[in-house]
């Protein structure tokens, strides 16, 4: 049995045709004509508008092939196809969606998206490139072909079916003449299974998409929004289409830099709000226990010893949110500083949290480069100190002053880097869940200040992602930092 292949009224690359699309009317359908053929998109019809139960049909059958999508070739393509959802959904009276991954709409007939206007539906193949277009076209009548042949079969077992309980109704019957009412009704009945192949079948010849390639820039998405609304007569103005639908793209698509710097600027901000509310506890906590005249006037110290360690852990829960800042400071430079500007959609979780790990490994294990050598810059500059000293001067005598000034400019150095550590967000709850414990018990109490840090520090937590190891450990040479991360 033959093949049908729609008609095509512009083909790929063809010079002569026109750089435009048409929407003309084919009573009942409406269809999509014509081709653009630019250097950075392509568009090529023809597309007949399908009818809801026809779409319905194919996107809810189950293929029964199941691709990987979390590929970096899926990857582009889904991006593709966001840059034409975005470009589509800010237009007047059109509603556009992707359909699902795994159904013959997407799998067999090549249907990525579906756009609707005034009630007629149109599918669209969407693609990163021209090539894939033409191999998508080829599978299309590839598809066409089986569903031809797989029909003609079933319409072949229709009439034999029908004719086998025709005849034997006829003979059991003693009949010589199909003028019965059972053979009427079962005529009827075949007549209608027939009807619905053929309508059936009239589907599947005009269910070629519109064929789509796109570059994944701005320009093209603007060019996506100009194309459509004069393809639909969209009534608003062109330009702030651009506008919105370039703000859609940039909403769902960011750059892994821009990510990783809010996501640690949000971790700033957090952070600070923590530092802020255990000063405040601990300011509260010192002028109640001065009001209540529990301060010993000559030592200036609590008389209770609950007091006294409460307000050490107070101070010891400061001091590592003080840490964390330090280590949220030195992250965000590093994002900012950062050469990675890979874009990413802000759905895929997965690859997400990949470049969130390795960034964080990065940053660990800048940290610990800095702490070693900020140690080995001060001993090697003392070393060099008191060489040069032993040279120069006869009587052996060194100038300690110089040395000490020396020593102490490196300690800075040293000690500043050596703060500068990663304290887990688990750290500070099981801190201050101690610290909770003894406030609980002691002459100043306030729960509410305390739950506002906790929900702050879990909310740092979940931001967090997990590595290797929940401990980073300290190193003595830096070829054992590179070998860990």
């Amino acid at each position: 049995m033959g093949i049908f292949i729609p008609r095509i009224n512009s083909e790929l690359n063809n010079p002569n045709k026109d750089n435009e699309l048409s929407l003309i009317t084919e009573p009942p359908r409406k269809v999509i004509t014509g081709q653009i053929d630019k250097d950075e998109y392509g568009i090529f019809g023809n597309c007949y508008s399908q009818s809801q139960d026809f779409v319905d049909l194919l996107c809810e059958q189950t293929s029964g092939i199941f691709y990987d999508i979390n590929t970096p070739e899926h990857e582009i393509g889904q991006w593709t196809v966001d840059i034409l959802l975005c470009a589509l959904n800010v237009l007047p009276k059109i509603k556009a969606w992707q359909t699902l991954h795994n159904s013959n709409a997407d799998v067999k007939w090549k249907w990525d998206v579906i756009i609707e206007h005034e009630g007629y539906l149109y599918p669209v193949q969407v693609k990163s490139g021209l090539d894939a277009i033409k191999e998508c076209k080829q599978k299309f009548r590839e598809t066409l072909g089986e569903a031809i042949e797989k029909l003609g079969d079933r319409k072949e077992s229709i009439l034999e079916k029908y004719d086998k309980e025709i005849d034997s109704y006829m003979k059991r019957n003693r009949l010589t003449s199909r003028k019965d009412a059972n053979i009427v009704a079962k005529t009827k009945k075949r007549d209608q299974e027939l009807e619905q192949l053929n309508n059936l079948l009239g589907n599947y010849k005009k269910a070629s998409p519109l064929y789509i390639w796109a570059a994944r820039d701005e320009d093209t998405i603007k060019a996506l929004v100009r194309i459509f609304a004069q393809l639909f007569s969209a009534s608003s103005n062109v330009s702030e289409l651009e506008g919105q639908a370039l703000k859609e793209y940039k909403n769902k698509y960011r750059s892994i830099k821009d990510i990783l710097i809010k996501e640690e600027n949000d971790k700033i901000n957090t952070i600070k709000e923590v530092v802020f509310s255990i000063n405040k506890y601990l300011s509260l906590t010192s002028s109640s226990l001065e009001e209540n005249a529990l301060m010993n006037i000559d030592t200036n110290k609590p008389k209770r010893l609950l007091d006294i360690l409460l307000l050490k852990k107070a101070k010891e829960l400061l001091k590592l949110a003080e840490n964390t800042l330090a280590y949220y400071h030195k992250s965000l430079s590093i994002a900012q500083d950062s050469y990675d500007d890979k874009i990413v959609a802000q759905d895929n979780k997965q690859i997400i949290e990949h470049y969130q790990i390795k960034f964080k490994e990065k940053v660990l294990k800048d940290i610990q480069i800095r702490k070693y050598r900020s140690a080995r810059r001060l001993e090697q500059k003392v070393t060099h100190v008191i060489r040069q000293a032993k040279k120069h001067q006869q009587d052996d005598e060194l100038d300690i002053e110089n040395i000490e000034n020396l020593v102490a400019s490196q300690e800075q150095t040293l000690m500043k880097n050596k703060n500068i550590k990663y304290i887990e967000p688990q750290t500070l709850i099981e801190c201050l869940d101690k610290l909770i414990e003894l406030d609980s018990k002691s002459s100043y109490q306030n729960p509410q200040l305390f739950a506002e840090i906790k929900n702050k520090i879990i909310y740092m937590a979940s931001q967090e992602v997990t590595l290797k190891t929940d401990k980073i450990p300290e190193f003595d040479d830096v070829n054992s930092i590179f070998a860990y991360f």
